[in-house]
This record gives C-alpha cells, structure tokens and sequence, in this order.
C-alpha cells in the first residue's frame, strides 16, 4: 500500500488508499508505517526495505488498532485487486 523511497527520502502510496470505502484510520496507519521505515533508514537500524518484528510494537499506541488489523485483514484481498 506504501513504500518509502530512499533515494528521494519520500514516502509512495498506491491509488486503492484513495478509495472512499478505505477508513482514515487505515491510511494514517500506512503512512506511519512508512514513516518508520524513514525512521530506521536515518537511524541506521535496519535497511528500509524491512518491515522488521519491531513494526506492530512501535505502532501499538496508535487508536484503533485493532479496528485497524479487523479492516485489513477482511478488506485487503480487495485493494490489492484494485
């Protein structure tokens, strides 16, 4: 749904994000995620491509995560599809 670009140090997300059925709280989740991945890659912690254990600890404060994993897992068939 996202990538962080390192060459660039940009964030890139795919068009099905953009749909009306997708909750802002999905959308602010995959910019956090991508943004993590900025975060690592600047501290040197692990290479940008890796989506490594840490990730679902580091984002665990966020609201409605579990709302967040419940929507993805039923709806992400269907954006990739897209």
């Amino acid at each position: 749904m996202g990538s962080f670009a390192v060459r660039i140090a940009s964030s890139v997300f795919t068009p099905p994000l953009d749909q009306d059925c997708v909750p802002g709280y999905f959308v602010a989740w995959i910019v956090y995620h991508e943004m993590l991945h900025a975060s690592t890659r600047y501290a040197r912690e692990r290479p940008p491509s890796l989506s490594h254990a840490g990730f679902p600890r580091r984002g665990a404060h966020l609201p409605r995560v579990r709302a967040r994993c419940a929507w993805e897992k039923q709806n992400l068939d269907r954006l990739l599809k897209v």
